[in-house]
């Protein structure tokens, strides 16, 4: 009697099949993962675009209404009006008690300082005519105890009383404003309640000023210094010549660079005054600009 014998079936893999599987799954999940990381990169940045256009937007509206309501009266005194300056960006550090004690960072900027009816004042205050400043900063904007350095766009606001009583009728209106403030105690040139925007790390005004005898327009770039009184004086603060201009200023062009969020981050362990800061302004700032119409 014969005898039938069956073939058993087998019950695993081999490890070259499961190393190959291992391995096929393996390159699927880091595409996949790759695909998460970008596209989570992505969302970041668009929305880090987005954030900046947003506070862009509302810096520049907000200069250009205090701007564009901006007071000028002519006086038979040389009294000044407005004055736009560059000046070091200061990194202020966490132990300073007097905020003036502070270390340049290497960069500038505009100051820009005026009189407006600003809609940012205190409205329960009598009086609606303060003074303004815009400048950029580079500090711990809430606290020093944990401190923790940031580029902003500060607006300091005087008081209509201290508008008043120590900037208007003056002839050196910069002297008068941070005068003014520094009657306040704890006396902080950027005070630290007026943060506009985070993350700027530029702020330019450039002039367009109509010649009365000639009837051209003149551009005062952003590096010059402009002081209005009953004339017009501007000084080159690089060469130290100094030019008076009569005419009106017609326009102002108001530019604010903000940084992406990776380049906020890098400028923080960054030192301002090295070749680096520069390169990671050039890679992740963006520039958003505005031009104003000024009539007074």
């Amino acid at each position: 009697m014969k005898t039938s014998h069956s073939t058993p079936t087998r019950a695993g893999f081999t490890l070259i099949e499961v190393l190959v599987s291992a391995l096929l799954t393996s390159i699927v999940m880091i595409m996949l993962f790759s695909v998460l990381v970008g596209t989570l990169e992505a969302w970041d940045g668009g929305t880090s675009r987005l954030d900046n256009n947003s506070d862009a937007r509302m810096a520049l509206d907000i200069i250009a209404r205090d701007l564009e309501a901006m007071v000028v009266r002519q006086t038979s005194t040389n009294q000044e009006w407005l004055a736009s300056y560059p000046v070091q960006v200061t990194n202020v550090s966490a132990s300073a008690t007097d905020l003036w004690t502070a270390e340049s960072a290497g960069l500038r900027s505009s100051q820009l300082t005026f009189f407006s009816p600003s809609v940012d004042r205190d409205t329960t205050l009598a009086g609606d005519l303060v003074g303004v400043s815009y400048r950029i900063g580079f500090q711990d904007p809430l606290s020093e105890n944990d401190y923790v350095p940031m580029f902003a766009l500060y607006k300091s606001i005087l008081t209509p009383q201290d508008t008043f009583q120590y900037a208007l009728g003056q002839t050196d209106i910069i002297t008068g404003f941070w005068s003014a403030l520094s009657s306040t105690t704890p006396y902080t040139p950027l005070n630290r309640n007026n943060l506009l925007i985070p993350n700027a790390v530029d702020f330019q005004v450039e002039w367009w000023i109509r010649n009365n005898t000639s009837g051209n327009l003149i551009r005062v770039p952003w590096t010059w210094m402009l002081r209005l009184n009953n004339s017009l004086g501007t000084q080159n603060v690089g060469g130290g010549s100094f030019a008076l201009v009569d005419g009106r200023i017609e326009a102002a062009e108001i530019r604010v660079t903000l940084l992406s969020e990776e380049g906020a981050r890098l400028a923080q362990i960054t030192d301002p005054t090295s070749a680096r800061m520069t390169e990671i302004i050039e890679q992740h700032g963006t520039v958003y600009s505005q031009r104003v119409q000024i009539n007074y």
